[in-house]
């Protein structure tokens, strides 16, 4: 089972990877 806060910590990585201009 994987925690909320794992999503929400995945999630918020990912957005900040994605808004991340590379």
């Amino acid at each position: 089972m994987t925690h909320p806060l794992v999503l929400i910590a995945d999630s918020s990585m990912r957005i900040s990877s994605s808004r991340k201009p590379e």
